[in-house]
């Protein structure tokens, strides 16, 4: 029998996924409050009802708002009720990429000024995201400090690293 250090389990791969995606959920959030314009121009171009007729600015802050409401919230309470919104949010967000896609949009304003095309792999990095954050909810996934806090230092370091490295290829594919 191998004994395993009783800290091995306090951090799984699927609370790291559910941390990185909060991250890109709280970056992408943080975009649309900060410059509206990108998103509130792509939900204008999709039509989306309770946007028809206006600029669409108020609806891309309270996304914007939301997402970034969910990101923290998964980070900071972690849970299964944190990781079903935000597999819900993803959900609707390779809805939205697809339709922005299907209609020819230049850009679907994810990531403000800085979003790309709506492209196929976007779609899919969103819907693994979604499915990512819904098996979270099933194992109910720790809060990012609670998770940490019986690791070793340098194993601390490595997880928030590793984190931080998924969520910055996430958004690096998504606004290319």
């Amino acid at each position: 029998m191998v004994h395993v250090p009783r800290y091995a389990d306090a951090v799984t791969i699927v609370d790291a996924a559910f941390w990185a995606l909060c991250l890109v959920l709280a970056a992408s959030g943080a975009t649309k409050v900060a410059d509206p314009s990108a998103f509130a121009a792509a939900l204008r171009e999709l039509g989306l009802p309770g946007v028809r007729g206006g600029t669409g600015r108020s609806a891309a802050v309270i996304v914007g708002a939301v997402e970034v409401g969910l990101g923290l919230n998964g980070l900071v309470l972690g849970g299964w009720l944190a990781a079903g919104l935000a597999a819900v949010a993803y959900g609707a967000f390779t809805v939205v990429v697809l339709l922005a896609r299907r209609r020819g949009l230049a850009s679907c304003g994810c990531f403000g000024q800085r979003s790309g095309a709506p492209t196929l792999t976007h779609a899919a990095i969103n819907a693994v995201s979604a499915v990512v954050c819904a098996a979270a909810a099933v194992v109910g996934p720790s809060a990012l400090a609670v998770g940490l806090e019986p690791l070793p230092v340098a194993a601390a370091i490595a997880v928030v690293l590793s984190v931080l490295a998924a969520a910055v290829v996430i958004v690096v594919v998504d606004t290319r």
